[in-house]
């Protein structure tokens, strides 16, 4: 038999057996829980508490870079909000500058 014939013989004998898995998860999703844990486990160096608490800082940091990047994203575009409020107001003044200029 192969190892697809023997797969497809356990599905069915679990579940002529009722020995299914009562977490409610497809066949397919408890392999990408498995997946998941392993790779927690990597990040852990071998060990699942070590990876969930590596997460867990990774998750800390990313919300503090977002923060400051939030907050430098603001104020650049306040400082170019102020160039371009400072430019108009000059050519404004420039043009009325010229204007009374020109009237005399």
């Amino acid at each position: 038999m192969t190892d697809e014939e023997l797969e497809q013989l356990a599905d069915k004998l679990a579940l002529r057996l009722d020995l299914t898995c009562s977490c409610g998860l497809t066949k397919d999703e408890q392999k990408e829980v498995r997946h998941f844990v392993g790779m927690v486990s990597d990040v852990g160096d071998g060990e699942l508490f070590r990876g969930v608490e590596n997460f867990r800082e990774i998750g800390k940091r990313f919300k503090r870079m977002t923060k400051v990047s939030e907050w430098l994203a603001r104020a650049i575009l306040t400082a170019m909000a102020l160039l371009a409020l400072s430019g108009t107001v000059c050519a404004i003044k420039k043009g009325i500058e010229y204007m009374i200029k020109e009237l005399k």
